[in-house]
């Protein structure tokens, strides 16, 4: 007997409970996928989409993830800006796919849910822009020192120097703070996105599975 709701296996997600990344069922459960109407081909259309914009999400996450991992303990400003710059280049991607796939969900009819990978996204996003506009700061100060100290009025390197300092110990304590909220938030991540896939049909799961291993290779590359 198909489940109460259940969704038909040509869109590739299922509802087995009630998580946010079932409650697409609830705006189409009545629906019957006519070819005469429209509206419910639409609707098709825009489930079909949900598991390769996960796909997406996931893979420019990890990646970003990996690059964070990577260089979290480097003591060299110049390796520092790069992979903060490239990891938020990676999680703004990974935050527009989310966006998009939430969309689709909401295009069905469900509105009412809380979206918390998409506030972890964000946070992470901004923990990572302030940290790289410290670093930032931090090599102007070091590029141009006398133009520095002209404008704190001071004839002091020492001056410039205690700046520099100041700059450096914000960044470390955003490093640290980004650390943090990626250990303890990634065990909660990765839960939901089990979660999610397991609740893609057979053909869902598939779709995801080889969009993943794309957009994967694709950004390990870029």
């Amino acid at each position: 007997m198909r489940d109460k709701y259940s969704i038909t296996e040509e869109s590739g997600f299922k509802q087995e409970d009630k998580g946010m990344f079932g409650v697409v069922a609830d705006g189409i459960k009545k629906i019957s996928f006519s070819k005469k109407n429209k509206s419910n081909i639409i609707a098709h259309i825009t489930m079909m989409n949900i598991p390769p914009l996960a796909a997406k999400r996931d893979a420019a996450y990890e990646i970003a993830l990996m690059i964070l991992h990577d260089k979290v303990e480097s003591t060299s400003s110049g390796e520092l800006l790069v992979a903060y710059t490239d990891a938020l280049k990676l999680l703004n991607i990974s935050e527009k796919a989310h966006k998009e796939m939430i969309n689709a969900i909401m295009k069905l009819g469900k509105r009412n849910f809380v979206d918390a990978h998409g506030v972890y996204l964000r946070l992470l996003s901004d923990m990572i822009t302030a940290a790289l506009f410290v670093l930032s700061s931090s090599s102007i100060i070091c590029a141009d020192e006398q133009t520095v100290m002209y404008l704190l009025g001071s004839s002091k390197s020492d001056d410039s120097k205690e700046m520099l300092s100041l700059f450096s110990k914000c960044e470390c304590d955003l490093r640290k703070s980004i650390v943090d909220l990626y250990t303890k938030a990634e065990r909660t991540a990765d839960k939901e996105r089990e979660k999610m896939r397991k609740n893609f049909t057979e053909e869902g799961r598939e779709r995801y599975d080889i969009a993943f291993k794309e957009f994967l290779g694709k950004f390990e590359a870029s």
